[in-house]
């Protein structure tokens, strides 16, 4: 059972288990919740055009339903890791078509916009 736990926490994100499923499976504390910042980097990678903080909350949304389960603000946290990715060299934060924020990741198609990355 525990093995099945793990390997689902695993496949899915840490971030669906609850405190009590971790105690279950023996490990002290919860880890460190980067299943919101892969979602995020995995969506900007995958996504043909730049994204609002909007799109990117609800592309992971439909991938792990309960990643936003103890956020307040899913597009504020989101936003958050969007920025943070751009710090870390990995996202380009950009003007979508009618001039609101948007992010691209610094591995879709090499443009003139994303030199900086």
């Amino acid at each position: 059972m525990k093995q099945t736990i793990v390997g689902v926490a695993r496949l899915f994100g840490d971030d669906w288990l609850s405190q009590e499923l971790w105690e279950l499976v023996g490990r002290k504390g919860r880890p460190r919740r980067s299943g919101l910042t892969k979602s995020c980097r995995k969506v900007l990678m995958e996504a043909n055009r730049p994204l609002g903080a909007h799109e990117v909350c609800e592309q992971v949304r439909r991938r792990i339903p309960l990643v936003f389960a103890n956020h307040k603000s899913p597009a504020a946290s989101v936003t958050t890791v969007l920025n943070r990715l751009v710090e870390y060299g990995e996202a380009l934060a950009v003007r979508d078509e009618n001039g609101r924020r948007a992010w691209q990741s610094c591995t879709q198609g090499r443009s003139k916009e994303s030199a900086d990355c």
